[in-house]
């Protein structure tokens, strides 16, 4: 395993290598009380460095028994990090939010805000484009049997116009990364039921939007979650 830290957008690229069955093995960064799980689908990764300046260790397991869930230790590596600013993995695409400006989605954001002169106007574009572009998906939320994808596609939620709270949570996280905003795509539980959703940072004010929902039209007591 080989670490590329990039402090400036306040991620670690990760290769794995030599580990042919990627899709058995977890990673696992972690500093000091805080801790992330990753399952791989692929051989390189780049990950955030959402826990601040300090040392971080990343460690790499490989599953050696379905049954029981367990796993070894097959690499561990320690980073220091001193990053100037220690939010601007907000800003970047991650494994998590993968997105690069070529997207067809991203693209059309991009005309949409041309006119915009602060953060604030476009951050209300984004909402209304969310808003009037997609649905959420009340037939996969409820189909117990299909398994939710992770990370979440962008591309297939803006081909189908449409997903659950995942894909919707991430696409907005691009959405406004893609156009100099801050935003921190958030998993957790809300009322007690499992839930995704984004913390965006307008003109330095940080606001909880959910576009799911926003789009279900209903509110939101309870949340409890991790930042990713």
């Amino acid at each position: 395993m080989d670490l590329e830290k990039n402090t400036d957008h306040g991620t670690v690229g990760v290769n794995i290598k030599k580990v042919s069955d990627i899709e058995k093995t977890m990673l696992i960064v972690q500093k000091s009380n805080h801790k992330i799980h990753y399952n791989p689908h692929v051989n390189y990764l780049v990950l955030p460095l959402q826990f601040g300046n300090g040392t971080y260790y990343i460690s790499l397991y490989r599953r050696v028994s379905e049954k029981k869930n367990l796993y070894s230790l097959l690499d561990k590596i320690s980073l220091s990090v001193n990053m100037r600013d220690v939010n601007a993995y907000m800003l970047y695409p991650n494994y998590i939010v993968n997105y690069n400006q070529n997207m067809e989605v991203i693209q059309n954001i991009t005309k949409l805000v041309e006119g915009c002169r602060t953060e604030k106007e476009k951050y209300g574009v984004i909402k209304k484009y969310i808003k009037e572009h997609f649905i959420y998906d009340y037939i996969y939320a409820i189909d117990r049997k299909r398994k939710q994808p992770f990370p979440s596609s962008i591309e297939n939620c803006y081909k189908t116009k449409k997903g659950v709270c995942l894909d919707l949570a991430t696409l907005a996280t691009a959405l406004f990364r893609s156009q100099g905003i801050k935003a921190q795509f958030v998993a957790g539980k809300a009322d007690g039921s499992p839930h995704a959703w984004v913390y965006v940072y307008v003109d330095g004010q940080k606001i909880l939007y959910d576009p799911t929902a926003a789009l279900m039209q209903i509110s939101i007591k309870k949340i409890t979650y991790l930042k990713i």
